[in-house]
């Protein structure tokens, strides 16, 4: 089933200021056509998978990785079991030139088994290959991952932290749905994941909108974008996504980073203390609760202190690594109580 969905738009960042400057502060996804065709890794790529092979395994120290493997009838989709408490896919550990060799083995077969291997530092698996392939929209400090796989099929999720990512061999397709459609995605247990964060339980594929009619509404603002090697796609931080590796044999770059004042404090633990600490609450006050959340965290009418002089502003001030600290503090002894 295909659905005519807005494509995303294409931009042309020439480097680090550029993509700063006039891509994050939108918060909107963006395709970068070809800006990676000039890496050794895409360049042989495009020559051929034997090439590509070769050019990888120069690389390679029998290193092993965590690999997906489904059975052939999923199709490459990974998900939960009818029981919504184990999951259509065994983990097992190989060495990465194992795993690019069971995939290349099972190309000819019409209905292969799904082999994925994600979210791997590309140090730990092919030491040294990156620093022939570097991004220069980032930082130096930012680890690249690889996604390696055939045929497969990610369900719609999202990141805590923005995300640049490259294909390097493959095709990829990436749906895309802004944050406030998570209430139409009807996501899955939040504890109870394949791979970390929850999931839309809706086929990527052939939706069931007879069971789940809201997502209708989501495909209405549902972005779509095709990548081939040597494209990226940047993803903002909430905004969820799901994958189709279209091809026989993909391979994929990822960079996560977080952009926030606040270092690697997670706002993902912040939810799941208020689900603790406020969804059990009586229907008015967890009413009156969103009022204070609003005003102090999301400032929705501005700065909750505007009337009061910036230096007494206090642990509402600008954020600084002392204010920072100073919070932490605060909040630890807060919650010893």
């Amino acid at each position: 089933m295909t659905f005519d969905l807005k494509r995303v738009a294409e931009f042309e960042a020439e480097d680090c200021t550029s993509f700063r400057q006039k891509i994050l502060p939108a918060y909107e996804p963006v395709l970068i056509k070809g800006a990676f065709n000039h890496w050794p890794l895409i360049r042989a790529s495009k020559q051929s998978l034997q090439e590509l092979v070769r050019y990888m395994m120069q690389f390679n120290q029998a290193n092993r990785v965590d690999v997906f493997v489904s059975p052939p009838e999923v199709q490459g989709k990974f998900y939960y079991q009818q029981d919504m408490r184990s999951f259509n896919f065994n983990r097992v550990q190989v060495p990465i030139d194992h795993c690019v060799a069971r995939i290349i083995n099972h190309m000819r077969d019409e209905f292969p088994p799904g082999i994925y291997m994600g979210s791997t530092l590309a140090e730990l698996c092919l030491p040294g290959m990156m620093k022939q392939n570097t991004c220069d929209f980032l930082e130096s400090s930012v680890q690249p991952r690889l996604w390696m796989g055939n045929q497969t099929i990610v369900q719609p999720h999202f990141d805590l932290s923005d995300n640049i990512a490259i294909v390097a061999a493959g095709r990829r397709r990436f749906t895309l749905f802004p944050p406030e459609q998570i209430e139409n995605l009807y996501v899955g247990p939040i504890d109870v994941t394949p791979a970390g964060q929850p999931m839309s339980l809706v086929s990527l594929v052939d939706p069931d909108f007879e069971k789940y009619p809201r997502y209708k509404e989501a495909l209405s603002h549902a972005l779509v974008a095709d990548l081939e090697p040597g494209d990226a796609i940047y993803i903002p931080s909430l905004w969820w996504h799901g994958v189709q590796a279209l091809d026989k044999f993909n391979l994929l770059v990822n960079y996560w980073w977080n952009n926030s004042a606040a270092g690697d404090e997670d706002p993902y633990a912040a939810l799941i203390h208020g689900i603790l600490t406020i969804s059990a609450l009586p229907e008015k006050e967890r009413h009156a609760w969103k009022h204070f959340f609003d005003h102090y965290v999301f400032r929705s009418n501005g700065h909750p202190l505007e009337h009061v002089p910036s230096e007494m502003h206090g642990v509402l001030g600008e954020m600084t690594p002392e204010l920072y600290n100073t919070i932490r503090k605060y909040l630890y002894s807060r919650m010893k109580r």
